[in-house]
């Protein structure tokens, strides 16, 4: 099951976003579920975490 949740971001950001195809924007949205969902699990630091996403 999922649940929506509302993060805010720039309105740059938002307006890109909207519009998207909706394929690529179900693929970010997955790929963000998938970060935060690790970032939540992780022990290491935020920072860390950000650190090896961009890797």
């Amino acid at each position: 099951m999922t649940k929506n949740i509302i993060i805010s971001v720039s309105s740059e950001t938002a307006s890109a976003f909207d519009n998207l195809l909706l394929e690529k924007r179900n693929k970010i949205q997955n790929f963000l579920s998938l970060q935060l969902e690790t970032a939540l699990k992780c022990k290491q630091s935020l920072l860390k975490i950000i650190v090896n996403i961009c890797e």
